[in-house]
């Protein structure tokens, strides 16, 4: 990662936590708008109760693609994770081919691993969209691969709008590092 994209990063995270953990206007929000976006269709949320695994889902391939967004200052345990594994496990209908954990900190490699190998053990691809210190953050990387819907989103949404000043700037920052 360049050393000018470092400097965007803190106030993008920031950013990011200025937004709802949950809810349409939440983080679980801004990932279903992005991931539609970027993806090309519509992904839905999850109403609260049993979610079998996930917060929100793409539509137009029966929920092919699941993911759980985790708006943390600190770390991802591993329990919140194995309960997910356990409620897709027991009631998989078999659609599901991607699970996406995103996560504003960085997934530790045991919780990587535990993810990859529980969802494997149920032919289920697992993607982490975390955000690690040392390198580009992929979760960064997909909020710039939509940097528009990404800024509209967080400034229309922030609980702190003085957390959103000059957003554009740090999702272009991220678009123009060299491992983007």
């Amino acid at each position: 990662m360049h050393q000018l994209t470092q400097a965007h990063l803190p106030p993008l995270k920031e950013a990011l936590l200025s937004l709802r953990p949950t809810g349409a206007a939440g983080f679980e929000g801004l990932l279903a708008a992005v991931l539609s976006e970027v993806c090309g269709q519509p992904f839905r949320l999850a109403s609260s109760g049993s979610q079998r695994g996930r917060d929100g889902n793409s539509a137009f391939d029966a929920g092919a693609t699941y993911f759980e967004a985790k708006l943390y200052h600190g770390t991802v345990d591993s329990s919140v994770v194995g309960n997910k594994i356990t409620e897709l496990s027991i009631d998989d209908a078999g659609q599901v081919d991607t699970w996406a954990l995103c996560a504003t900190s960085q997934v530790s490699t045991q919780v990587e691993d535990l993810c990859r190998k529980g969802f494997a053990k149920i032919g289920i691809g697992c993607l982490v969209l975390d955000w690690p210190d040392h390198v580009l953050p992929p979760l960064a990387v997909l909020l710039a691969l939509a940097p528009s819907t990404t800024e509209a989103f967080i400034t229309t949404n922030s609980r702190e709008k003085t957390k959103v000043v000059g957003l554009k700037a740090h999702l272009d920052g991220v678009a123009a590092d060299s491992q983007f």
